[in-house]
């Protein structure tokens, strides 16, 4: 059973939203006892990359499905080359990549080459069927990504709600997507993404902390081992973030996400104020969670 505690925390985070020049949605979850924050939770954003999750669980679908293979290539042509984030458009033409490769590249480095070609190989309509028939129809990718367009209409890549994407998390993290050795794969292909300057900013995670053990340091040193897996989303004027945050040493089991859309703030700095809100509101709810 889940239950809304908004109103709880609805002073410190109003006094997050008023520093914020854009819209904000909120959606997170305490995947331990089902308490959930929200704020505009149901209203549609632009997702940014943020929708290439949709596109690496179709994917994931397909290879179960048999209809895909995780070490099948893909030939890199000049045709597929796209701006924005992308080591591929810098890459030899004629290049073969394995579908696992781009699947990786498109998660942690959001390359949108990459991405392209993913969604010409698992077919647009068939990720939004998927998310559909997984109760997310909120979640919609809308075109291959076209900068001539998506630079003028940032709906115009892919749109959702926090809540439903914050519901795609905590089904990935809980292996109830697909199976539960698909989505511990989806989690490794998104560790660690956007944690220096999103929702985990501010919270006691260190990538590192389990090769420090290993190599000898103490708890005490590393802090807490926190495992965080997310997918992030810039365009001009918007930033989001969908992330799980989870330990076997900590009391936190958390799925969030944060989206922010119309900012006056068109600047591309790591002090942007739709990347600080984010960062904030993930503090907010982990200090909230964390200590139950």
């Amino acid at each position: 059973m889940s239950e809304d505690i908004t109103d709880q925390v609805r002073e410190p985070l109003q006094n997050i939203l008023a520093q914020c020049s854009g819209r904000v949605g909120v959606a997170a979850q305490d995947l331990r006892t089902g308490r959930e924050i929200a704020w505009r939770a149901d209203e549609s954003f632009p997702t940014a990359s943020m929708i290439k999750m949709a596109v690496l669980v179709e994917l994931e679908r397909q290879a179960l499905a048999g209809e895909q293979s995780w070490e099948a290539s893909l030939r890199l042509t000049p045709e597929a080359k796209v701006g924005g984030s992308s080591l591929l458009r810098r890459m030899s033409d004629g290049l073969l990549l394995p579908v696992y490769d781009l699947a990786y590249l498109m998660m942690t480095v959001s390359d949108n080459t990459a991405t392209n070609l993913l969604i010409d190989l698992v077919g647009l309509d068939r990720v939004n069927r998927t998310m559909a028939d997984h109760g997310l129809s909120e979640i919609r990718l809308n075109n291959k990504i076209d900068f001539s367009r998506l630079w003028r209409d940032p709906n115009d890549f892919g749109v959702g709600a926090p809540r439903a994407f914050c519901r795609l998390m905590a089904d990935i993290l809980e292996g109830r997507l697909l199976t539960p050795d698909a989505c511990l794969h989806m989690l490794k292909l998104m560790d660690g993404v956007g944690a220096g300057e999103r929702l985990a900013r501010y919270l006691p995670y260190n990538p590192y902390a389990a090769q420090q053990r290993e190599r000898g340091a103490s708890p005490q040193e590393t802090g807490p081992i926190l495992h965080f897996a997310g997918k992030t989303g810039s365009l001009t004027g918007v930033r989001a973030h969908t992330a799980a945050l989870w330990s076997e040493e900590a009391p936190v089991r958390l799925a969030f996400s944060v989206m922010v859309a119309d900012s006056t703030d068109r600047t591309w700095s790591v002090d942007m104020d739709g990347l600080l809100t984010i960062a904030r509101i993930g503090k907010l709810v982990y200090d909230t969670f964390a200590e139950e």
